[in-house]
């Protein structure tokens, strides 16, 4: 790690000599030419140029694309029956497998059968298993929070999706939508500790942008594809050779499965990302938007912050905790924000990320420019929803300072 700059004292950068904010809670930085936004960039980053300026036209290409699409409802792409052929040919594979080592074990003499028992064994534990979340202390039902309810399924129906099986709070800092079970039912997984940080409209958003992941049909929400990815990375772990080297072949060509398998599911679940964010300001604005974006980008302030509430925390008073939660957020400066957009654009964008960069979302909300979103939610809801959501905070409020954020 290189290292770190020395903070000038004098209130003026030592690059250019313009005048520099100063707050002793955030990385000291110029606005004006970018020194000190990323102290902790390291020097290897700048040897793979040629990969990182390949890896920005690429993102930049994808931006284009979106800023240029004008119907967030497409679900498809060109790179959409890439993905679901290669997901077609990881079944057929275990389907050959499964076929194959029944004939082993129906034909062959006893070593050979054993050979088709374990085929089978593999093919067993490679089976398709949707996951399945059931109703708990963090999902509160409909008859025990019909507002909450009630908005995700205004949110669900202008977007012209099913209403959500579940809703179901989570002590982490990321939201998400799943299809869970055979039946692909829907469950909308909220961050507590964001929802408590976010202004009513932010919240329509959040909804807004996780519920316009099944709009149009993410990939990853796919049970062929998503079936077919599991099944690899078992493979892969199943033939992980460590000391047996029968392995390294059959190991190296279930690695390269799954590399085929992730190119194409990458760049469409990063238009997906864009797409979400387009419906999301259709219900929410695109206001509501940009500040949902800027406040997740302050993740790890705010679990610093929870994970320091832990000494002496008193479980009883939740609502201190959150209310802490929501003077902390709001006490970020400007300057502090437009750092972490600077930092996205000058980070080179990983290879590995199923997002696209937060400066080039923040740069398509702001292009798209929706002044009103189609759905409100006024502060007479809001109150029956803090009044729904009272034990689920207060039970959150311990549980979210005793894991591992």
């Amino acid at each position: 790690m290189s290292p770190q700059p020395t903070v000038p004292m004098d209130g003026r950068c030592p690059s250019c000599s313009a005048s520099i904010p100063v707050d002793p809670r955030f990385v000291t930085w110029c606005p004006e030419c970018d020194w000190n936004a990323d102290p902790t960039a390291s020097p290897h980053e700048k040897r793979a140029a040629r990969r990182e300026a390949s890896e920005r036209a690429a993102m930049e290409r994808l931006y284009a694309e979106a800023l240029n699409e004008t119907n967030p409802y497409r679900r498809r792409d060109g790179l959409w029956p890439v993905a679901m052929a290669v997901a077609g040919m990881a079944h057929l594979t275990l389907a050959a497998m499964a076929v194959g080592s029944g004939w082993l074990l129906a034909t062959g003499p006893l070593p050979v059968k054993a050979v088709g028992v374990v085929g089978l064994v593999a093919v067993f534990f490679s089976l398709p298993r949707p996951r399945r979340v059931r109703p708990d202390e963090w999902s509160p039902s409909r008859t025990e929070a019909p507002h909450l309810y009630g908005l995700a399924d205004r949110i669900a129906a202008e977007l012209g999706v099913a209403p959500v099986g579940i809703i179901r709070f989570v002590p982490n800092l990321n939201a998400s939508f799943d299809r869970v079970g055979f039946r692909r039912r829907g469950v909308l997984n909220v961050s507590l500790p964001l929802w408590e940080v976010l202004g009513p409209q932010e919240r329509v958003a959040l909804f807004g942008h996780e519920l316009g992941h099944a709009v149009r049909g993410d990939i990853r929400r796919s049970l062929w594809f998503v079936s077919a990815y599991e099944a690899v990375y078992r493979w892969y772990g199943f033939t992980d050779p460590g000391t047996r080297a029968l392995l390294t072949v059959p190991h190296l060509l279930t690695k390269l499965l799954l590399l085929v398998l992730y190119r194409p599911v990458k760049r469409v679940s990063q238009r997906a990302e864009y797409r979400a964010d387009d419906l999301s300001a259709k219900v929410a604005s695109s206001a509501a938007v940009l500040s949902l974006i800027g406040i997740s980008t302050l993740g790890l302030g705010m679990a610093a912050l929870l994970q320091r509430r832990t000494a002496g925390f008193d479980p009883e008073d939740g609502a201190a905790l959150w209310r802490e939660l929501r003077e902390c957020v709001a006490s970020v400066p400007e300057s502090e924000r437009l750092r972490q957009l600077r930092v996205s654009a000058l980070r080179p964008p990983s290879e590995f990320s199923f997002y696209p960069p937060v400066h080039l979302r923040v740069r398509l909300a702001g292009e798209r420019g929706v002044e009103r979103g189609s759905i409100d939610f006024p502060e007479r809801e809001v109150a029956a929803v803090e009044a729904e959501m009272a034990e689920v905070r207060n039970r959150m409020a311990h549980a979210v300072l005793t894991i591992d954020l």
